[in-house]
């Protein structure tokens, strides 16, 4: 009886036992790096090959170690030490592991664009850690324009871009995957022409293109964070930055009266101006730094002057009456932009058949482009239909102009952006129109003196602004994550000095010394960014 009682009870724990097998098997899977599981697949999982693929020979292999531990005794570091900011055993790293390190890091990148219903301007810029400490300047190392409708999203655009700057070696493999890692910090700020709510914006003149939202690009390409910046702030921030490295080309329209230069200090400024549409921003000084904030003031109701204006106002309310069902508004912008110099021209045109001059108006019914023939023929021939035009449009810009310095008070300056005052500076300086619609303010007039007036003149502050917000929210992130760097795997080397001391803190506020880092990435997702 014992005997059968003894037989049962090993019958029962032989059937237990794959039940038993099967779950801790199913436990190890869960449980085991998915990396290292597909390694094991490809038959690369042992210890052994991976040192081969890491060495040649095991002389090699053999000098590497020696040279390593020699290089942690002669820094004065113990290899628990060396290790304790690191997530790397010493067997993972005396026999090697499922990654693969890929050179030195010493520099952080950022992403920065201009994005545009037809153009896309990117750029990588660079900076050292002790740049970044010391609020140096970033370096630009890559930059490119794409047009929009060659791709059907931007993180499409994103990937391709940093898919050319790795091929035009504008920067190596090693930081392409530095970049697109989530493990390294890299910041990115796009510059987009619309209203960003949440971090989100829809394009309404590229219609094919989803609603973009941050989140969902720092998932897509990997990058720690991604910031959309209204396209307005975006150059105000890049004229702060600009003007104050001296990097900005400007011209003057009012200057800046001497009495009241103590009045400036640390005053607003505006930034507006007039292209495919009418931007307006405001910069604030928070105490450390100029923060902007975007406006739809472009889109406030037109209000006319005199009689030839409010019959324009008819006129448009009649055009696009259809467009905007029923409703009698009319926003300024849609004078003070390319298509209303255009429309205005029509207008004129419409009422004034007379007028008109045929070999100027064939020139503008045949052009692609009809606004840069009203511009053109209206700077060189005075009286005609279009040069009227464009002197009712530099009126309507000009009393905008007061108008926002009104609301803001910009004592800190007006500056003047867009595409196009600039192709306007020479007959501006000729004509009186813009100014005095900007200083007819009735009893206001003598406040709107006091702030001065400049035009810009140079390409690219708009990119260059983007940048700047990608670099301060790289110093809010490594201030605010000290973590960050706890965890990164620090590859052996001869110089360990000054490794605790790199950790930020919100007491030192300091960033990173150069300590180089090497990026860890499997073979795997080494192959797939080739692609």
């Amino acid at each position: 009886s014992h005997r059968n009682d003894v037989h049962i009870m090993a019958r029962r724990l032989r059937c237990l036992f794959p039940p038993i097998l099967l779950g801790a098997l199913a436990l190890v899977f869960c449980l085991y790096p998915s990396e290292r599981r597909a390694t094991l697949r490809r038959g690369e999982g042992s210890p052994v090959i991976l040192a081969e693929k890491r060495c040649v020979s095991t002389s090699n292999r053999r000098s590497e170690r020696k040279s390593r531990v020699q290089g942690l005794r002669g820094g004065g570091q113990t290899l628990s030490a060396a290790y304790s900011y690191g997530n790397l055993t010493l067997k993972e790293w005396w026999f090697g592991s499922n990654s693969t390190y890929l050179g030195d890091i010493h520099r952080y990148f950022m992403l920065a664009g201009d994005v545009g219903g037809t153009n896309a301007r990117l750029a990588i810029y660079a900076v050292s850690p002790q740049e970044l400490e010391a609020g140096g300047v970033s370096t630009e190392v890559y930059g490119r324009k794409y047009k929009v409708r060659d791709f059907n999203s931007l993180a499409a655009v994103l990937n391709q871009f940093l898919r050319d700057a790795e091929a035009d070696q504008a920067i190596s493999l090693t930081e392409y995957l530095q970049i697109k890692s989530r493990r390294y910090p890299t910041t990115a700020c796009f510059a987009v022409a619309g209203p960003v709510d949440s971090n989100e914006v829809k394009f309404t003149n590229v219609r094919k293109w989803p609603i973009i939202r941050g989140l969902d690009l720092e998932r897509q390409l990997g990058i720690q964070k991604v910031q959309l910046l209204n396209d307005f702030c975006a150059l105000s921030e890049g004229v702060i930055t600009t003007e104050s490295l001296g990097m900005i080309d400007t011209h003057t329209l009012q200057k800046f009266p001497t009495i009241q230069k103590s009045r400036r200090g640390m005053q607003s400024i505006l930034v507006i101006g007039a292209g495919t549409g009418l931007g307006e921003c405001q910069l604030i000084w928070n105490g450390k730094y100029y923060e902007s904030w975007a406006s739809e003031g472009g889109h406030v109701d037109f209000s006319p002057k005199g009689e030839i204006q409010s019959q324009l106002l008819e006129y448009m309310r009649l055009k696009y009456n259809s467009t905007q069902g029923g409703s009698l508004h009319i926003s300024v912008e849609k004078l003070c932009c390319g298509q209303g110099i255009a429309d205005i021209y029509e207008f004129l045109r419409k009422t004034y058949p007379e007028q008109v001059d045929p070999k100027a108006n064939a020139e503008y019914e045949s052009a692609v482009e009809k606004p840069v023939v009203v511009t053109e023929y209206g700077k060189h021939a005075k009286g005609t239909l279009m040069n009227q035009a464009l002197e009712i449009f530099l009126e309507i810009y000009g009393s905008e102009v007061g108008n926002a310095a009104l609301k803001f008070l910009p004592f800190g300056g007006i500056y003047i952006g867009g595409g196009i005052a600039p192709n306007l500076k020479e007959y501006m300086e000729k004509s009186s129109t813009f100014l005095s619609a900007l200083r007819d303010k009735g009893q206001m007039s003598g406040l709107v003196r006091q702030m001065p007036v400049k035009m810009i003149l140079s390409d690219g502050i708009a990119i260059r602004g983007a940048e700047t917000v990608a670099r301060r929210k790289l110093l809010a992130f490594l201030e605010d994550n000290p973590q960050v760097f706890a965890n990164l795997p620090l590859a052996p080397t001869n110089d360990f000095s000054g490794t605790r001391a790199s950790i930020p803190s919100r007491k030192s506020r300091g960033v990173i010394a150069s300590v180089p880092v090497r990026v860890p990435m499997s073979e795997e997702t080494i192959a797939s960014a080739r692609i």
